[in-house]
């Protein structure tokens, strides 16, 4: 089915006469359905892009535009789909003008919140064998210091990432990077590694990595293992110790959410194959799968098919909510904005889905979960209340 969002993308092409011949039949076969023609000639009708766009510059544009495309099918969703269907799009402005002639804005329903509160940034402690603790974001000359084993440098998407260069076989002990509430960061292992921590979550690693590729998880995490050949000439294993099991790779991408509070830890393999074990049994996980583990009895694994997207979202900068109830889309966003998530009244059944930038502020957020007319939200400092 083609999307409202793919419809505005091949009104602008066809304006820039940049239409393929396989995109032209595509925006054809839409307007062969009489009500997509009538809206069509609402739009070729409409205000001019220029005058659509002084009128645009009052808005916070990637904002208004989600609430536009929201609001562009009049239709009520219906019980048996997803409450919400939201996505954030980077367009030219000559797509968002043909948006913004389409409907006129709505008007914010929330109570108001007295304070933004912003999205998380990339922030986390560093804290050393002895006990020393340094704030990585204060980016501490010493950490610069080649002698230190350790550095803390920007990518190429200019977040910053902290790197443990040490690989001396009798070196001592453990470090830990933690992430609080509202933080997250990049961290870089001596083999090549790259491990990405969401929001309040631990990662222990030892000083003499290369001849122990192991780490200890708390929380979420996201890794991109790289191969590493032994001394017999196999690969070596790479091992992430959680509560109760272990993920072991040769080389791959997974996610793990294991925090404490979740009734299952889950292992969702991206790329490659992971093995998971507990106690005298191992099951190994395919791209697309998904292995369970209770928190409370580990004893057996689970495994099921999903959608990676669902697991991935946060290291990608955005949420993805596929089908998800309410409480599971705030469990998301509290730990990302810091916030206390509480509930008044009967919860809704509903199952939301979509996606939804992670850094806008929280009440821009809280205003896109409300155009459902499923949920109101009460915002008093960093307490939300959730009311149907």
């Amino acid at each position: 089915m083609t999307t409202k969002y793919r419809i505005i993308e091949l009104l602008r092409k066809e304006r820039n006469n940049a239409l393929t011949v396989d995109e032209q039949q595509e925006l054809t076969n839409w307007l062969s359905i009489p009500q997509n023609a009538s809206l069509y000639q609402q739009i070729k009708n409409n205000l001019s892009e220029n005058e659509a766009l002084d009128r645009l510059k009052a808005y916070d544009t990637e904002t208004e535009l989600a609430r536009m495309l929201a609001s562009l099918t009049p239709q009520q969703p219906k019980k048996s789909t997803y409450a919400i269907w939201l996505k954030f799009v980077a367009v030219s402005a000559a797509c968002i003008a043909i948006a913004y002639v389409l409907i006129t804005p709505l008007q914010q329903s929330k109570d108001e919140v007295s304070t933004t509160i912003t999205a998380g940034t990339d922030r986390a402690l560093l804290t050393l064998e002895d006990g020393t603790t340094v704030d990585l974001s204060t980016l501490e000359a010493r950490l610069n210091d080649p002698s230190a084993a350790m550095r803390v440098y920007e990518d190429a998407q200019g977040r910053p990432v902290y790197e443990y260069t040490g690989s001396e076989e009798n070196a001592q002990g453990w470090h830990t990077i933690s992430t609080p509430k509202g933080g997250q960061y990049t961290v870089k292992l001596p083999d090549g590694s790259t491990i990405w921590l969401n929001a309040e979550s631990k990662l222990r690693y030892p000083l003499n990595f290369l001849a122990n590729r192991k780490v200890f998880l708390e929380g979420e995490g996201y890794f991109d293992i790289r191969k590493m050949p032994n001394d017999k000439g196999d690969l070596a294993r790479f091992t992430v110790e959680l509560p109760g099991h272990q993920v072991n790779v040769l080389g791959t991408q997974f996610n793990i959410n294991a925090y404490k509070e979740n009734t299952h830890a889950q292992t969702t393999l991206i790329e490659g194959k992971v093995h998971i074990s507990v106690e005298n049994e191992t099951r190994e996980l395919r791209p697309g799968q998904q292995a369970m583990v209770s928190a409370t009895q580990p004893n057996s694994i689970e495994i099921r098919k999903v959608d990676t997207r669902s697991f991935a979202d946060w290291k990608e900068g955005y949420f993805f909510f596929d089908a998800l109830s309410i409480e599971e889309v705030m469990q998301k966003i509290a730990k990302w904005y810091d916030i206390q998530v509480v509930y008044s009244g009967a919860i809704p059944n509903d199952k939301f889905g979509g996606e939804i930038s992670r850094f806008e502020n929280l009440n821009e957020i809280l205003d896109l979960l409300e155009l459902t007319e499923k949920v109101h939200f009460k915002v008093e400092g960093r307490r939300v209340t959730v009311m149907p």
